[in-house]
């Protein structure tokens, strides 16, 4: 009766101070796609004081487009770039007496390293130089576990996100692709916790196997989504904690 419960934090984009309560993983943001120097260091200081587990949340350099637009780059290009978005968070983590504990892709690249052999080499191999005992928070795909054997690797349930029959995402451009009602998304949380299964946008539904519940920091209703769903975790008998937590 234990469950993670993960947040995008660090992009400047919504209420930071109001989610970190809710959480017990916080997903960072690098500085590559959203965030800085002054927004990593207000996120660990929450993280640090509450004692919430740190992600390194990696995506393409292109703050223009919040990293949500897939970005055709070489591996070694691509490799270098994650690894300097781990070593910034790695070295201001440091100074707040916190570890780095997994990576997880953003946007457009957390899409692109399932089913990019390429892209998932150069994450895979940005994660394992910067420290092998990371663990990553991706999608569950032949592709990227085929590159990742070296890596442990961990997988989200999206509470606020619609779901395609094959499992996969709906876009983002689809109207169908958020979900806004608070209680809709507590009630399928609790539908998923308890069977393992969603509906899809199509009606039917769809098993998704993971480790963790993500909910998106940035959305309308964030704040008071986080709230309301961990109300209801706890009410159920979840204890809100890492999947490494003891």
């Amino acid at each position: 009766m234990r469950i993670d419960l993960n947040a995008d934090l660090g992009e400047e984009s919504g209420d930071d101070a109001a989610i970190f309560p809710c959480i017990s993983s916080a997903n960072i943001a690098c500085g590559a796609h959203a965030g800085g120097a002054r927004a990593i260091d207000a996120a660990l200081a929450q993280a640090a004081a509450l004692g919430v587990t740190v992600g390194a949340h990696v995506g393409y350099d292109d703050r223009a487009n919040f990293g949500r637009i897939a970005v055709d780059i070489d591996k070694q290009a691509l490799t270098a770039s994650i690894t300097q978005q781990i070593e910034r968070l790695m070295e201001h983590a440091a100074r707040f007496g916190l570890t780095v504990q997994y990576v997880k892709p953003h946007g457009a690249l957390y899409h692109r390293v399932g089913a990019d052999p390429s892209q998932a080499a150069a994450l895979v191999a940005a994660t394992l130089t910067c420290d092998p005992a990371l663990e990553l928070l991706v999608p569950l795909s032949p592709v990227l576990l085929a590159e990742a054997e070296a890596l442990r690797c961990r997988h989200e349930f999206f509470a606020d996100r619609g779901y395609r029959l094959d499992g996969q995402l709906v876009a983002r451009t689809d109207p169908r692709a958020h979900v806004d009602d608070v209680a809709a998304v507590v009630e399928r949380t609790m539908l998923w916790l308890t069977t393992g299964e969603v509906r899809s946008v199509e009606g039917k539904s769809i098993r998704i196997l993971a480790d963790s519940i993500c909910l998106h920091g940035d959305s309308a209703f964030a704040v008071e989504t986080a709230r309301e769903l961990r109300r209801a975790l706890e009410a159920a008998g979840y204890r809100i904690a890492n999947w490494m937590a003891a």
